[in-house]
Parts: C-alpha cells; sequence; structure tokens
C-alpha cells in the first residue's frame, strides 16, 4: 500500500466544475469494493495511489494532475465564472414589419412593441 502527497485543490476543483460532492465520489469509488473508502481518505493532503488511479479512472486528467503541488493556473479557476451574456433574438424583418404595422394603426402600445421585440424604450426609434 503506497500512500503519496496530492493536490487537495485539484481534486476540490475537478469536483467543482463537476458538480460532484465528495460523497457522490465516494459513492462512485465504492462500487463494487469490499472494504469502502471513507471520506477521511479522500480529505487530506496523503492519498493511496490505488485510490488515486481511481479517481483519475472518473475524471481523467491524469495521476501529475493530482501530484503537482502547484496552485491552479488563473485560467483553469475562471472557467467556472460566465462571462456570457444573455444572447440577443434575431428580429426577423418579416416579424418587424408585422409589430411596426400594428404599431402604427394602434394595436399595440410603445411598450407592448418593446416587450415582443425585447428591446429598451429608449431604442425604439431604430426600429421604427
Amino acid at each position: 500500500m503506497m500512500i503519496t502527497e496530492f493536490n487537495i485543490e485539484r481534486l476540490d476543483y475537478l469536483l467543482m466544475l463537476y458538480g460532484v460532492s465528495k460523497e457522490q465520489l465516494l459513492s462512485y469509488l465504492n462500487e463494487g469494493r469490499k472494504r469502502a473508502f471513507t471520506l477521511e481518505d479522500i480529505s487530506g493532503d496523503k492519498i493511496k495511489v490505488s485510490l488515486l488511479k481511481r479517481i483519475d479512472g472518473i475524471f481523467k486528467k491524469g495521476l501529475s494532475f493530482y501530484l503537482d503541488l502547484y496552485k491552479l493556473k488563473k485560467e483553469e479557476q475562471k472557467q467556472n465564472q460566465s462571462r456570457a451574456s444573455v444572447p440577443r433574438p434575431i428580429i426577423s424583418p418579416l416579424y418587424l414589419e408585422t409589430m411596426q404595422y400594428a404599431y402604427y394603426n394602434g394595436l399595440v402600445s410603445e411598450v407592448s412593441f418593446c416587450e415582443q421585440l425585447k428591446i429598451p424604450q429608449n431604442k425604439i426609434d431604430k426600429y421604427l
């Protein structure tokens, strides 16, 4: 039974990235085992090499990923932070013409026109 040091932060990062709790990880690791791994087995700075190999069988990062004692790069830590904005819908010309017709003929109000096209009211002139 070989024990080695590993970077617990990297395991925590993977768990966060995949949305898996340590308890869920343990249930995957203990499938088909007579002697179950415990939370203490994966929570310290040292770990059994056989357990580390089983963990890598799930995440497929390579043992060197877990054994690297340096902190994760900022890019890897920021992957979880989304910078994406809400996509803007594409307004088809036919739909725009229909909404303009309804607006000019008083069938829809200015507020309703803006809500239907998902545009701010201060940019209504751009669509009229």
